[in-house]
């Protein structure tokens, strides 16, 4: 609301649905991106999110064992 209050002070016009639908869903999924992108893009998160974990609990598991 903030922003359309302000838009229409600049005289500019407002835009129908919600600042999340306008601005970050373009960035999630963005145009062109196929269902098989976006498994891939998920796959590749999840590894990289698993090696930090991985190094993490690696880490820790060192330090307990060098105690």
């Amino acid at each position: 609301p903030l922003e359309q209050w302000l838009r229409e002070l600049a005289g500019q016009g407002g835009y129908t649905g919600s600042f999340t639908a306008r601005y970050i869903e373009p960035l999630i999924y963005p145009a062109g991106l196929t269902q098989a992108m976006q498994w891939g893009i998920g796959a590749a998160i999840l590894i990289f999110n698993l090696a930090i974990y991985g190094a993490i609990y690696l880490r820790l598991r060192h330090r307990r064992t060098a105690r």
